[in-house]
């Protein structure tokens, strides 16, 4: 899991397979919101990563959802 980074300070996040990213935000610790599907090769060497953040922020703000600030490993460590 990586940040997206445009857009800074958002908490976006991308999940990586080997073919596919998985791009959302944590709401909550331990909890992953996933909106956003791109496959590596629609990705590599664009800006489409960022595009797909800002959407991604986008979605978040329309529906009224909060967001965690802080680092993965502080999302998702062991309670």
């Amino acid at each position: 899991m990586t940040a997206i980074d445009p857009p800074t300070g958002e908490g976006i996040v991308r999940l990586k397979t080997t073919s596919f990213g998985l791009i959302g935000w944590a709401d909550d610790p331990q909890r992953l919101v996933l909106s956003r599907g791109v496959s590596v090769d629609e990705s590599h060497g664009t800006k489409k990563l960022e595009e797909l953040g800002r959407e991604a922020v986008a979605e978040r703000t329309s529906l009224g959802l909060n967001w965690c600030r802080g680092h993965f490993h502080e999302l998702f460590k062991e309670p």
